[in-house]
């Protein structure tokens, strides 16, 4: 959460979402900060890893097109299926991984120990995860434009009340022959051995809020002219990657631009942020003990809410629970300094 001034309320669909699920959960993320002391998990060191790896390679590519077709398409067509470009490609999106991996805490190379808890997130398993992508997707990057890549965004929720933000940050702003898409990395490892991914994955981005939001913001963003291109807006790309320990499996699944989409979530998610906001002023974070356990777990909070089931005592201390720490989340937080 972000508080751009003493007026001013920023959200993004993860402290949105968070909040929907449980207000507790999203106090104590979102508000306060806190997170389990530790490690960063591998899951999420890894997701944001694959991410940075995917910008960087994303660069290079287009920049390297940029300067080849200068000499001909022929000679860009020689350059991108060059082994000498692939294993390019390869270096700049794999140390590119390195940092953010190794920022979390994690080794380059992994000891047996490390191999036994996780064989599937490991550093030469995206290094090999990066070959494959671009294998599977050159050409249908050739036929794309890059917009942006890593951009965050923030944007108003209202037209006249100033007082409600939404932000986030779009992996990808592609233009294509339908369109401006919206592209989206996501990370999973939730294998199918008939379709590659798990028909459950797969079905859980439409409807979601999050691609809904981001039409919002793009949307929004091209008619403020902050996205320069006459295009139509296409809608999202989720370009999912599997985790495995031995098997590649990569899905581009799109979601089409709907107006009666994106109202829907405009009306849900004004909801959402005005109680929010109640709950700022009023401080009443209810607990939903509903959602304690969830697809990706236990809840990291659900420790620290049988110990305080009235967190009034908790909240006086101002400072993390034992076994937490602070570490805030803001995905936009270049964009807000920027203003």
């Amino acid at each position: 959460m972000l508080l751009r001034n003493d007026n001013e309320l920023v959200l993004d669909n993860s402290t949105v979402s968070s909040f929907r699920d449980c207000r507790r959960r999203a106090l104590y993320r979102y508000v306060k900060d806190w997170v389990t002391d530790g490690p960063e998990p591998a899951s999420l060191a890894f997701g944001r890893g694959w991410h940075n790896g995917l910008d960087a390679m994303y660069k290079l590519f287009y920049n390297t097109r940029t300067e080849s077709n200068k000499l001909g398409r022929v000679e860009w067509n020689k350059v991108k299926d060059s082994d000498a470009f692939i294993e390019i490609m390869l270096d700049t999106a794999y140390k590119a991984f390195l940092e953010e991996w190794t920022d979390a805490g994690y080794p380059e190379t992994p000891s047996f120990e490390d191999l036994e808890t996780d064989p599937k997130r490991t550093p030469i398993r995206a290094k090999n995860m990066f070959l494959q992508y671009y294998l599977d997707m050159m050409h249908i990057m050739d036929g794309w434009e890059l917009i942006e890549s890593e951009a965050p965004f923030i944007v108003p929720l209202d037209d006249v009340d100033t007082r409600y933000w939404y932000g986030g940050r779009t992996d990808k702003i592609i233009a294509s022959d339908e369109g401006l898409w919206l592209v989206e990395h996501k990370t999973s490892s939730l294998y199918s051995k008939s379709s590659g991914f798990q028909p459950a994955f797969v079905d859980s981005f439409s409807p979601n809020s999050q691609v809904e939001g981001y039409m919002f913001a793009l949307h929004w963003l091209k008619a403020q002219g902050e996205i320069e291109s006459d295009l139509p807006i296409a809608g999202v790309i989720v370009d999912a990657a599997l985790v495995h320990k031995t098997q590649f499996y990569f899905k581009r699944i799109p979601i089409y631009y709907d107006e009666r989409l994106v109202q829907q979530w405009h009306n849900e998610v004004m909801k959402y942020v005005k109680e929010f906001d109640h709950a700022m002023a009023t401080g009443e974070w209810l607990r939903n003990t509903d959602s304690c356990q969830g697809k990706y777990g236990r809840c990291q909070f659900v420790d620290v809410c049988r110990m305080y089931p009235d967190h009034n005592e908790l909240l006086a201390n101002d400072a993390p629970p034992q076994g937490f720490t602070e570490r805030a989340w803001t995905p936009y937080v270049e964009y807000a300094n920027a203003d």
